[in-house]
């Protein structure tokens, strides 16, 4: 998960200026998520439960 956040953080960065924000909004959304899940599923490996 945490490295399906960097590509679209990576993603994020490079998307073109537009009028519509859609594709940033939710290429943003996406990658929070799987941050989210790829911190808590790192700390769950490690034993520190949240």
């Amino acid at each position: 998960m945490l490295v399906g956040f960097f590509v679209l953080a990576f993603i994020f960065t490079t998307l073109p200026k537009s009028k519509n924000p859609l594709p940033e909004l939710s290429t943003a959304l996406i990658a929070s998520l799987f941050a989210g899940g790829g911190v808590i599923a790192l700390f769950c490996t490690l034993g520190v439960y949240v």
